[in-house]
């Protein structure tokens, strides 16, 4: 039996896959190619520059070509490391995140919730005010994620956006493919049975969506109904509306920011009972 079989049968049917292609990769290290080239110049300028012998600097002339070198495998190595081949695999019960020789499979009984970061690999320019915050958060310097994590809080994978292939759309579809494995456990009937967290403030929990408020000196819980809520919005910041009044504006009634948890699950939760009450 071969890996793939294999795995279909751990995980059902495949829906989608995605790698980078070699073209793909070659232009991603790109970059790093470069740098190897500016440094092999600079060795080469060195090492015919008569003005070394003339001088009897050869050491120096010496330590400038180590150095050369020195640079030029450094960005050979980061290019290999940081630019690998990678492939997601989505399956009906589970997917393979493949990158380099590492194969990490997910079954999606072994996930307690998704949820989406974006974070600065420059954190670190935040110290030198607001010029260091705007340097900060250009989309250059920008890492989007999507994180894995088990019942139990334990993190099971992060998903980086220049790692991943097609990390929008593929991204997308696991957290929807997710959300419809787990809504097969759940009913209208059953749901006072199950917890899930949405946010450190949003709760499902006995049936009812729990808002927990923590303001100055006290923490006020309160149930949101569920037909109360007109919409999730689909974009940052994650917003539960309720329903428009005369003039047509929503009120908000939780907001989640970019921090919220099993969002696609909350979607179809919401959804369903809506249905069912409304």
């Amino acid at each position: 039996m071969d890996y793939q079989t294999e795995t279909q049968q751990n995980f059902g049917t495949e829906l989608q896959r995605e790698r980078f292609s070699s073209g793909k990769i070659f232009v991603k290290r790109i970059k790093y190619y470069v740098m190897v080239l500016l440094a092999a110049v600079f060795a080469a300028a060195i090492a015919t520059d008569p003005y070394y012998a003339e001088t009897g600097s050869e050491d120096l002339q010496s330590i400038m070509l180590f150095v050369c070198l020195g640079v030029a495998l450094f960005f050979l190595l980061l290019s290999f490391l940081l630019v690998r081949p990678a492939e997601l695999v989505i399956y009906e019960e589970g997917f393979v995140f493949t990158r380099g020789r590492k194969v990490t499979e997910v079954g999606y009984n072994q996930i307690g919730s998704v949820y989406r970061t974006t974070d600065s690999i420059f954190d670190i320019f935040f110290l030198f005010g607001l010029v260091g915050v705007l340097i900060s958060w250009l989309p250059i310097f920008q890492v989007r994620k999507l994180h894995v994590y088990g019942p139990n809080g334990n993190r099971v994978v992060v998903l980086r956006h220049r790692r991943t292939p097609d990390f929008k759309r593929m991204t997308k579809e696991l957290e929807q493919v997710f959300a419809w494995y787990r809504m097969r456990g759940i009913t209208a009937e059953n749901i006072a049975e199950i917890t899930i967290s949405f946010h450190e403030e949003l709760e499902l929990k006995g049936g009812q969506l729990i808002h927990t408020e923590k303001k100055w000196r006290k923490t006020e819980s309160k149930a949101i109904p569920f037909e109360s809520i007109y919409q999730v919005t689909e974009t940052e910041p994650v917003q539960l509306l309720g329903h428009p009044d005369e003039r047509g504006r929503h009120d908000s009634l939780v907001n989640l920011g970019d921090a919220g948890r099993n969002v696609e699950l909350l979607r179809r939760i919401v959804e369903m009972m809506k249905s069912t009450t409304g």
